[in-house]
């Protein structure tokens, strides 16, 4: 019990001469400097852009990028889908195949969706005979969407309900 009230009583005291007023106060002032010849140039390299990739994305560029990845993705999920068929059901790499091939099928799932998003922009600029060939070619991603997105959700509760999954 001593020990606890001369710890309380430091701290009391310390934290007195914090409040304290300070023995010395800082007078500050504006300073004016001159430029020189030789500030001025590294005022002009401040405002030099950095170099390197952008670091913005539009949307052509994005649907460009994803569209360059499909035929990766189909070669993956050939590749995963001879895998999983090679794979034992007690083999602990089965589930994280399966679940990799339901990753690649949901990424499909998005990228056919931002495709049929895409177009909602394009149907409200296009004239009537345009449009009709939009929303075609849009109904036809959200078709694709839905047969992506149901082969992902066929996967999931498969890894998920397995009891030798469970681990």
């Amino acid at each position: 019990m001593r020990a606890f009230g001369a710890i309380l009583s430091l701290v009391l005291f310390s934290s007195t001469a914090v409040f304290a007023d300070a023995k010395y106060t800082r007078k500050t002032s504006d300073i004016k400097v001159q430029q020189t010849q030789a500030t001025k140039k590294l005022e002009t390299k401040k405002s030099e852009e950095p170099k390197g990739p952008s670091k913005e994305i539009t949307a052509d560029l994005f649907f460009q990028v994803q569209g360059a990845q499909q035929n990766i993705r189909e070669a993956q999920m050939v590749e995963l889908k001879s895998l999983i068929q090679e794979t034992e059901d007690n083999d602990p790499e089965k589930p994280d195949l399966l679940f990799r091939l339901a990753e690649l099928y949901a990424q499909k799932q998005r990228y056919f969706h931002f495709k049929a998003m895409e177009i909602y922009a394009k149907v409200d600029k296009a004239n009537a005979g345009e449009k009709a060939k939009l929303e075609k070619e849009q109904k036809k991603n959200f078709t694709e969407e839905k047969k992506w997105l149901g082969q992902a959700l066929q996967i999931y509760p498969a890894i998920a309900q397995k009891p030798l999954f469970r681990k």
